[in-house]
This record gives C-alpha cells, sequence and structure tokens, in this order.
C-alpha cells in the first residue's frame, strides 16, 4: 500500500493513514463512509478484489466482529481500490483487511499477490503475500 484515506462520500472530509501500526480516530460529523487504498508497485487485477473476502471491513466495537456491509471498485487506472459502506460508518471501532495470503489474495495484473505486511507505508516487506490489516475508530462530534 502506498496510501489510505478514509473520506466521506464528496471526499470534502478524510482520515489519511500516516502508520497502519497507529489507530486513527475521526468525529462522527465527518460522515465518513469509504476507504480508499493505493497501491505502490503495478496494476490490481480487479477480479481479486472481492468485498469480505480480501478486502474486508469489520465493526469491532463489541466481539464477535461483524462484516459492514458496502461495496468496492478498483479504479480505472486500475492502482487503487475504493470501498464505499451502504451507509455512514456509526460509533465504533473498525479493522480493514485486505488479504495477501492465498487463496483470497488480491493480486496485480501479472498475478502477484499483495505485499501487504502493514510495518510502515508503503506497505509490505518486499516478499509477495502478507496481509495488510489497520484499524480506526469514530467517535463522537465535540459539542460547540
Amino acid at each position: 500500500m502506498r496510501s489510505v484515506r478514509i473520506v466521506n462520500a464528496d471526499n470534502t472530509n478524510e482520515l489519511a493513514l500516516k502508520n497502519p501500526k497507529d489507530s486513527l480516530t475521526g468525529p462522527a460529523n465527518l460522515n465518513l463512509k469509504a476507504i480508499e487504498v493505493t497501491f505502490e508497485n503495478g496494476l490490481v487485477d480487479p477480479g481479486t478484489v472481492v468485498v469480505d473476502k480480501s478486502f474486508k471491513v469489520e465493526n469491532i466495537t463489541s466481539m464477535p466482529a461483524t462484516q459492514v456491509p458496502g461495496g468496492a471498485i478498483v479504479a480505472a487506472t486500475q492502482d487503487s481500490v475504493r470501498w464505499t459502506a451502504r451507509a455512514i460508518l456509526r460509533i465504533g471501532r473498525y479493522r480493514v483487511t485486505l488479504v495477501g495470503t492465498a487463496p483470497d489474495a488480491i493480486k496485480s495484473d501479472k498475478g502477484t499477490p499483495l505485499d501487504g505486511e502493514p510495518t510502515q507505508l508503503p506497505s509490505g516487506d518486499g516478499c509477495p503475500g502478507g496481509d495488510f490489516t489497520f484499524e480506526f475508530e469514530v467517535v463522537r462530534s465535540p459539542i460547540g
């Protein structure tokens, strides 16, 4: 991954992930609804981006975690994916996983699995494979 942004439907508000090991926090009044992931090397094979299999968004506010309903599209440039929730993300804690391990790995147009170890951005350890996972939280909006 080269970059990750959590945005509202019209891209006017955003949270940008700086370090995958850190958790992002944003107020509910940002009306966050979508997650955009830009890949570092190569183009994404759109057939390998499957919601709830290779691109998972879970509400982890309470266990067991629940899948957040949404859909994903690969950009025409094939270098990024935008996942959009069916509704604005409510107050709670979320985990996003992009799968880089077989059999559900997101792959490049050349068939190479995602190099996803979330140690930094760009992500990966130089070897194909590895899941990219990060967490974020939507909190109550400040009063006033």
